[in-house]
């Protein structure tokens, strides 16, 4: 309320006089009544564009109702823009973005894999599911990997262990398990170069820096382990298409099957996985 004036509001019907409110450990805003302990009205269902886990993006196929993200109009007005993200073709559901009534982008028809060049990476703790109802929804199962999504953010995929099979790109992040420590791609105060660090909380407190010397003039970067064994940075934007070295952990005799993890100390570390 501004003085007395109503500027938002829940607006359930039939409420319970003793009805309260809290805040849940997973991020969302539920009314309660009071008497039953039943949820009238949560914010999980009425998200603007972050995709949290426990969340659902959802549509029902009788109903037509739907969960949907609503983008920010810009990073210092967060009413509503002519974009959304919500799920449609519930046959095989994909997931479209919309420009106001018209279609803008859709991922293509998801099954057990995933969609079409869906990246390996994405898929843990990401899915589609169908109840009895008629409702198809899109979850998100973990926190710590942070993709980008037209703008939107999800929040995010579970991911502290790198393998060979996996990677991050620019601007995607590996965490710790308990998400106080970040490893990605930062620009220092007043530049715009792009170097591969670990950070504690957030990116002006960082802690570790890989290619000091040699730092990346875009937003191209890639951090994986090489065929070799060797945690590499790579810089993923060359002119014929080959990706640059720019920083290796540089260990000789190393196994091929090796993994990295970021631990909860802040520590980077790569390890044999057979010892």
């Amino acid at each position: 309320m501004n003085g007395k004036e109503v500027v938002w509001s829940s607006n359930v019907s039939n409420l319970a006089s003793n009805s309260r409110s809290k805040l849940l450990d997973t991020g969302n805003l539920v009314l309660l009544d009071d008497s039953t302990g039943n949820i009238l009205w949560d914010s999980f269902q009425h998200p603007t564009y972050s995709f949290l886990p426990k969340m659902k993006l959802s549509i029902n196929q009788t109903t037509r109702k739907k969960v949907q993200f609503t983008l920010w109009k810009s990073a210092s007005d967060p009413s509503i823009e002519n974009f959304s993200v919500r799920l449609e073709r519930l046959s095989i559901p994909e997931l479209f973005i919309w420009s106001k009534t018209k279609p803008y982008w859709r991922d293509g028809p998801w099954n057990v894999l995933g969609v079409y060049e869906m990246r390996p990476s994405y898929l843990y703790g990401f899915n589609i599911r169908r109840e009895d109802d008629g409702t198809a929804y899109a979850t998100f199962s973990f926190l710590n990997v942070c993709l980008p999504f037209l703008e939107a953010r999800v929040i995010c995929k579970a991911l502290s262990i790198i393998t060979s099979a996996e990677f991050i790109r620019d601007p995607e992040t590996v965490s710790s398990n308990d998400n106080a420590f970040k490893l990605g791609f930062f620009s220092p105060q007043n530049s715009t170069n792009r170097y591969l660090g670990i950070w504690y909380l957030n990116e002006s407190n960082v802690i570790w820096v890989a290619n000091r010397n040699q730092p990346l003039r875009n937003s191209s970067g890639i951090f994986t382990i090489s065929q070799d064994g060797n945690l590499v940075a790579l810089n993923g934007d060359t002119l014929n298409g080959d990706k640059q070295l720019v920083w290796s952990s540089n260990v000789s005799n190393i196994a091929s099957n090796s993994t990295a993890q970021l631990l909860d100390t802040g520590n980077l570390i790569l390890q044999d996985l057979n010892t």
